[in-house]
């Protein structure tokens, strides 16, 4: 079950992206491996903003991720390619985190599904993810969930991250 993020549900948000961070950097991907980001305070500010949500299942929080409508300023600049649609807002993933034995079950896949069907209550046909160029398993989920490959976009920190879109005529 997916739902909104609550509170008490920061400590077990906070195991994910430290699972996460261990994952990556198991990996040799250097995403999220320098500095605290994310955190609990990330998700804290989720959960205020209504945009924190958690996959659960049997009580336990297996997958987060911010879930958000609207623009990503880190969006603007695209290189390498170009966005497909230039609506006035879209459907954005951040923070995505799945807990290591929820891996390969399709986690990350029904958090792109919740914001699918988040986008067509609110009647927006647009939705826009980002990741590490090494992040592997990140792009083959999106791929699988019927996102494209668009370009590279730079976060705040000015490191590069593939930017994917999914246009909803396009499925």
């Amino acid at each position: 079950m997916i739902r909104k993020a609550v509170y008490s549900d920061l400590p077990a948000i906070g195991a994910l992206y430290r699972d996460a961070k261990a994952s990556l950097r198991a990996m040799g991907v250097d995403q999220w491996q320098e500095g605290d980001y994310p955190n609990e305070t990330d998700a804290r500010i989720d959960i205020d903003n209504g945009t924190g949500y958690v996959l659960e299942e049997a009580g336990e929080v297996l997958a987060v991720a911010c879930i958000a409508f609207g623009t990503e300023p880190t969006y603007e600049m695209i290189e390498d390619g170009s966005w497909g649609a230039a609506p006035a807002r879209y459907g954005f993933l951040h923070r995505i985190s799945v807990a290591s034995k929820a891996k390969g079950k399709n986690a990350a896949g029904q958090l792109f599904d919740e914001l699918k069907r988040q986008a067509a209550e609110q009647g927006i046909s647009v939705l826009r993810c980002d990741t590490h160029r090494d992040n592997l398993p990140m792009q083959r989920a999106l791929a699988k969930s019927g996102f494209s490959r668009r370009g590279v976009i730079h976060v705040e920190d000015g490191s590069e991250r593939i930017a994917f879109e999914l246009i909803f005529s396009e499925l």
